[in-house]
């Protein structure tokens, strides 16, 4: 997992580790997986070995076992840590928004994440493909994520368009465009062609709720 990500995690671990009510565990936890990113950050999951994370943590490789069972379900956590707050930061930063308004402007956040996380999401999509253990360790994480994002905008395409069943059809469409856009992105990188992509996603949700 590249560096935007590693920063990302360990910001959080900071704030954790400086919580006036976490207990020795979640101060434990935190100094795990802080080393657990640094390492899959740097050496990718296969070359990190449980041994070196719990030497960067300060822990015995028994430690790391009791609180995470094994290295996969550590990669999980250290994973959700990076992703799934960005449903939720999304959702808050559309809070003021209503309508056709609020549509544009989770397009226009996912397309920031896109840009801001390049990195961490084509490592991602490769882990996904080369390794089968791997995949298995994000296919939930993932598919979750798509989902709620998905969910977020079928409310907002529903807010303007009264027909349930068309507004369902649109929403998986432009989900669709958006998923189609991003893997095209980690392959053709040409600046011009990504503005393309990105104003042909624009035009489509302009034809399908109106302006």
């Amino acid at each position: 997992m590249p560096r935007d990500s590693a920063d990302r995690v360990s910001s959080r671990t900071q704030a954790s580790l400086e919580s006036p009510e976490s207990g020795k565990k979640a101060r434990t936890q935190a100094r795990i997986i802080a080393a657990a990113t640094t390492f899959f950050t740097e050496r990718g999951y296969e070359h990190t070995s449980v041994a070196s994370i719990a030497e960067r943590a300060g822990v015995s490789p028994g430690t790391v076992f009791w609180h995470f069972g094994d290295k996969a379900t550590l990669f999980q956590e250290v994973c959700k840590r990076f992703m799934v707050p960005f449903v939720e930061e999304m959702v808050e930063s559309i809070e003021q928004f209503e309508g056709r308004e609020r549509l544009f402007q989770l397009l226009a956040n996912y397309e920031q994440f896109v840009s801001e996380h390049r990195h961490t999401i084509e490592t991602f999509v490769r882990w996904f493909l080369e390794s089968p253990s791997l995949r298995d360790a994000l296919h939930g994480q993932l598919i979750g994520l798509h989902d709620a994002f998905g969910r977020e905008i079928r409310r907002a395409v529903e807010a303007v368009v009264d027909d349930r069943v068309r507004a369902a059809a649109i929403a998986a469409g432009l989900v669709s465009t958006l998923d189609g856009n991003l893997l095209l992105s980690l392959v053709d990188t040409d600046p011009l062609a990504e503005k393309r992509r990105s104003e042909g996603l624009l035009a489509m949700a302009t034809l399908a709720v109106g302006q």
